[in-house]
């Protein structure tokens, strides 16, 4: 989730003045039952691809579960999951969402579906009863989502910089048609492949974080030609449905933290009485001068602040 030229920055997000309302009226209502049915009949589970920290071994703490946000991949929690799984002693478990890292391709997602295939990695793979989830961005409205919808699964949820009232914007879009555009010869290898899409992608994101960012879903395939591992297509397709939600009503009581970068607008302080209507036992904490990358661009303070919460818990 993305918004102008790279990300739209605020001069101090953390403060409730120079703060915004950027509320999603999209978000305001449900999908009628037709569509829930439609929606069912299009989709089913798919078995998300994952990866287990677990320095510790046996543990009777709650793992933690990561999702990872709109074009990227767990391999962008890498780190700070190593981290985590040492600082709090909890399995941390990484996953690759619908469409994206080595999770399998499909032609419908939501938010809903998306739920149900972490329930399912959840429950019937890693066996689990109860979790922390920790997701970002589109992974972060995949987190309350869940929470929202099996509250007894989940101990806590940790949203970095997202939360329900937030808009989506245009720009994911534009991403997505300039990564489509990018060709390539298939015999070139993987240095000479990201060099191209770099230069290519720099016409449209300043940022070179970012763009490094995307360029992690650059892989070699089985036959040694370079390719996306996102499915853009499907996500391009799907965009709008990122737009509607369906558990307005629902209530999640349990320990909620947002962790919003100061430099970013995705959670405005004026929207905080009314995240409380769903979560009614949030907190919040906001990291000066970071953008929309909160993990990735002050991993040590977002990692001191997660690890107390984390910690805190009973």
């Amino acid at each position: 989730m993305f918004s102008s030229k790279s990300f739209s920055y605020l001069r101090s997000g953390c403060s409730l003045g120079n703060s915004i309302n950027f509320r999603s009226e999209a978000h305001s209502f449900s999908t009628t039952a037709s569509d829930k049915y439609a929606r069912k009949q299009e989709s089913n589970v798919v078995e998300l691809a994952h990866s287990v920290y677990d320095e510790h071994g046996p543990s009777s703490l709650v793992p933690v579960v990561v999702t990872h946000g709109l074009l990227g991949s767990r391999n962008n929690w890498h780190s700070m999951a190593k981290a985590l799984n040492k600082r709090t002693s909890r399995k941390v478990v990484t996953v690759d969402l619908r469409c994206h890292g080595d999770s399998p391709h499909h032609s419908y997602t939501d938010y809903d579906v998306m739920s149900d295939d972490l329930v399912h990695l959840v429950t019937n793979k890693l066996l689990l009863t109860q979790v922390c989830l920790l997701g970002h961005s589109l992974g972060g409205i995949t987190a309350l989502t869940t929470a929202l919808r099996q509250p007894r699964l989940a101990q806590c949820v940790v949203s970095v910089d997202i939360s329900l009232m937030s808009k989506l914007s245009s720009q994911p879009r534009d991403y997505i048609d300039k990564m489509l555009s990018i060709r390539w010869d298939p015999t070139w290898n993987l240095a000479a492949v990201r060099k191209l899409v770099d230069s290519a992608l720099s016409e449209t994101i300043d940022s070179p974080s970012i763009r490094q960012w995307l360029l992690m879903n650059l892989v070699k395939d089985e036959r040694g030609s370079v390719r996306w591992r996102l499915d853009l297509h499907s996500l391009k397709n799907n965009l709008e449905r990122f737009k509607t939600r369906t558990d307005d009503n629902l209530i999640y009581s349990g320990p909620t933290l947002y962790v919003a970068g100061g430099a970013s607008d995705y959670i405005s302080p004026v929207d905080h009485d009314e995240i409380r209507k769903q979560f009614p036992n949030s907190r919040f904490e906001c990291i000066p001068e970071a953008g929309h990358l909160v993990h990735m661009e002050k991993p040590q303070e977002f990692l001191d602040i997660v690890t107390k919460f984390l910690n805190g818990l009973a």
